[in-house]
């Protein structure tokens, strides 16, 4: 058998001719020329067409209370480097991408329509003025069922009024922008905050609110600065910087809210049991007093003598002391009560009552702390989460530890 060896490297037809393949392309030129001035054109009617984005962001600074931070086991991880974001910093995300804040932001800002003006080949967001607004029924967005879009444009009589939704398909023409239209969907009317007819085209989207937020909710981006950092950065993407920055701040506004609201949770049920203990109060008083009253009726005591004034004095000492212990031990009651009690499992535990021992005061805020996290995981998710779960074993945990610390102050009492 022969081997062949076939070699073309210095081959004359493998060669490559440059002048040659430049001159067949040259030949080809108005394909070049038509390719840019068609790539020129695209390019064009693309930016005329898309609107420049901007991206907007705020953060915030979440302010831990580091007293109650001994009595998590995962703050211990964090301590170590073991764990990546703090769980509070979790928690919180969840809060502020939660769909019922957004929602509240929506309806705030009243942005469930928007209003876009027409320049050149595309429309742009008018947020936060607009010269035409479309007026609807109260909860109107609420029952919508699709987007409703309306496009006006003045001619000679007046305006074209062009309604859209995903099943209708209507044109309407009215003489002013005051005069209503009846629609599949009902009656709408405009108002114009200008004496002049418009000379521009506009664009009104109005959308149901649960459409919406989904889409807001998909917009805003949260996430924490650094994995060891308690910021949190909030930010968006958009055509408006306006309307974003409006939402952002709106967003904080709400959150911080709603810390305020969980604050006030503990101080309101703080306030219940004292009222409550305040009237027992002065209903024993009453008592004691009518009981003295009458005392010295029966016996003809109008006066104290000085006798039974020394021996008041001298005693005095420890009845105060005995009235003290009393209450110490009447509160630590009322908070044993509290929690074994069924109906108080996700309940706050009132605080700030003048219990004197330490520890027991802790276990009570940190109880209450690992609640008010379980009520705001509550809004955003169901009880299935692994999240939920783990709050709720860390609940029956502290439960058990108050317990046991209240038999230990009630013996020491």
């Amino acid at each position: 058998m022969e081997n062949t060896k076939v070699s073309s490297n210095n081959s004359p037809n493998n060669s490559i001719n440059l002048q040659e393949i430049a001159l067949k392309y040259i030949q080809k030129w108005y394909w070049f020329i038509i390719s840019i001035f068609l790539c020129t054109l695209v390019a064009y009617f693309y930016l005329s067409l898309s609107a420049p984005n901007y991206e907007v962001q705020a953060t915030i600074l979440l302010r831990q209370d580091n007293s109650t931070k001994g009595f998590s086991e995962m703050a211990i991880l964090e301590s170590m480097g073991m764990m990546g974001t703090s769980k509070e910093v979790e928690d919180e995300i969840q809060v502020l991408t939660s769909k019922s804040i957004m929602k509240n932001v929506i309806e705030d800002l009243e942005i469930e329509t928007e209003y876009y003006k027409k320049k050149g080949l595309r429309y742009e967001d008018t947020y936060p003025e607009t010269p035409v607004k479309l007026i609807v029924p109260e909860n109107f967005n609420a029952n919508l069922v699709d987007v409703l879009r309306l496009d006006i444009s003045p001619n000679d009589d007046g305006y074209k009024v062009m309604f859209s939704t995903e099943h209708y398909k209507e044109t309407y023409y009215i003489a002013t922008l005051n005069e209503a239209i009846k629609t599949p969907i009902g009656v709408l009317k405009f108002k114009s905050s200008q004496k002049k007819k418009l000379k521009s085209t506009y664009r009104i989207l109005s959308y149901p609110i649960k459409n919406l937020t989904e889409i807001y909710s998909k917009k805003i981006n949260v996430n924490s600065a650094t994995k060891k950092s308690n910021a949190i950065i909030i930010s968006t993407v958009t055509t408006n910087v306006e309307k974003a920055k409006a939402v952002l701040n709106k967003l904080i506004e709400l959150y911080n809210l709603d810390a305020i609201i969980d604050k006030n949770m503990i101080a309101s049920n703080t306030k219940v049991f004292v009222d409550e203990r305040l009237q027992l109060i002065k209903d024993e008083l009453l008592n004691v007093e009518i009981d003295v009253e009458n005392y010295k009726k029966v016996n003809s005591l109008t006066n104290i003598t000085s006798e039974a004034e020394l021996f008041l004095r001298s005693s005095n000492e420890y009845e105060n002391k005995l009235a003290e212990i009393e209450t110490q031990l009447n509160l630590v009651c009322y908070i044993e009560s509290h929690v074994k009690d069924n109906k108080n499992q996700y309940s706050l535990i009132p605080a700030n009552l003048g219990i004197q021992d330490g520890s027991l005061v802790e276990l009570t805020k940190t109880y209450n702390l690992a609640l008010l996290e379980r009520m705001k995981l509550m809004r955003t998710t169901n009880n299935d989460n692994p999240v939920i779960t783990q709050v709720e074993q860390q609940l029956k945990t502290l439960r058990s530890s108050i317990i046991m610390s209240i038999g230990s102050v009630k013996d020491g009492l």
